[in-house]
């Protein structure tokens, strides 16, 4: 059974079973030249994939959203200094300072039971000494993840298979 269609075009015979379809034939049939002309310099006509040839495009929309940005950026600016605010702080990303990982990570725990050691250990004694150290963990093959993490350590050597220590 067909679905009927109810929704007739006012401009042509045309007649489509959902509004949304009426709405995409107006749009491309039926708008003005001026209304086509926005809506491909707006961006809302979907660009092929793959084709570099509008990658100026693209970017000259970038840069000239970013600069949109910047000038309400600077009108909230001087609100603020207006009121008495003052203008707000740039936001910086933070940077980590100098090596290691993060307290508490899986990381801190495995330099924490190696410090010290002359020999290596098994992955398997890493992990039961990771937990012993406090590490808390719900994850069932813990070895597993420490083997892991031990192996993208800078400053952790393979002694022999399976076996870490320290440099």
């Amino acid at each position: 059974m067909a679905k009927q269609r109810r929704f007739q075009c006012s401009k042509c015979d045309r007649k489509f079973s959902m509004a949304a379809h009426l709405a995409r034939h107006m749009s491309t049939l039926h708008a003005s030249k001026k209304v086509k002309a926005t809506k491909r310099a707006s961006g809302a006509t979907r660009a092929k994939r793959g084709t570099g040839s509008d990658l100026g495009g693209v970017l000259g929309s970038l840069k000239a959203y970013r600069d949109r940005l910047a000038d309400r950026v600077q009108a909230i600016d001087g609100a603020l200094a207006a009121l008495g605010a003052g203008a707000a702080k740039p936001v910086v990303a933070r940077r980590r300072r100098g090596k290691g990982s993060r307290a508490g990570s899986l990381k801190d725990y495995i330099a924490r039971v190696l410090r010290g050691l002359v020999r290596g250990k098994s992955v398997g004694d890493i992990a039961t000494a990771v937990k012993k150290a406090g590490y808390k963990s719900k994850d069932k093959r813990l070895n597993h993840a420490v083997g892991k993490v031990l192996a993208d350590m800078k400053n952790v050597t393979r002694v022999e298979r399976g076996v870490y220590r320290l440099k």
